[in-house]
């Protein structure tokens, strides 16, 4: 039997209440289309600089997207319209998901929001969230005297 994984704190062994949002949000069980709220997969990474995050929106057009971050909340919603077919009489099969989703995750309370860029490209919405320079990590050279 393997071990269960460590979903407590990445390598650091601190809890990461970022690292455990999707577990739960797993759980409530995102649903296919029919007029309620999905949320798309997503990752989540930072930097010495900042943080990075990847959103899957494949066939969403930028303008039916909207970023808001508030206070220290990221969030990323829009909607996935589905295309309007003329002629077809039957649906053989519909496992893409359709409708409003939305992404949400904490991030720490010390980046720039006037610095903040987001790009579509690929069916993947990044999202690049800068610290601001007080919270930078840099390194401090050792000197003799």
């Amino acid at each position: 039997m393997a071990a269960p994984a460590n979903r407590g704190g990445g390598e650091s062994g601190r809890w990461d209440p970022v690292a455990e949002r999707p577990l739960r949000d797993s759980m409530s069980g995102a649903p296919f289309g029919g007029g309620q709220t999905w949320r798309p997969l997503a990752d989540v990474s930072e930097t010495d600089d900042g943080y990075v995050v990847e959103v899957e929106v494949p066939g969403v057009a930028r303008e039916d997207l909207d970023i808001t971050l508030s206070a220290n909340e990221l969030e990323i919603s829009g909607e996935f319209v589905e295309k309007k077919r003329a002629g077809w009489l039957r649906t053989r099969s519909r496992t893409r998901r359709t409708g409003s989703f939305e992404f949400r995750t904490l991030l720490a309370r010390d980046v720039d929001a006037d610095k903040i860029t987001a790009t579509l490209a690929d069916g993947v919405l990044t999202v690049t969230i800068p610290k601001t320079a007080s919270v930078r990590s840099r390194r401090i050279e050792v000197t003799t005297d």
